[in-house]
């Protein structure tokens, strides 16, 4: 039995084997520290 944790950081690990970079979800969230958009929209 595989746990969400590992499955999670097996396709976060294909990702980097891919080029692509990884970044932690809260530290680019609109109030982390290095947000990536300006406010959290609700639908």
């Amino acid at each position: 039995m595989i746990t969400e944790d590992q499955l999670e950081q097996q396709c976060l690990g294909w990702f980097r084997e891919g080029g692509w970079e990884t970044v932690f979800g809260p530290d680019i969230a609109h109030d982390g520290a290095t947000p990536e958009r300006g406010a959290r929209r609700l639908s």
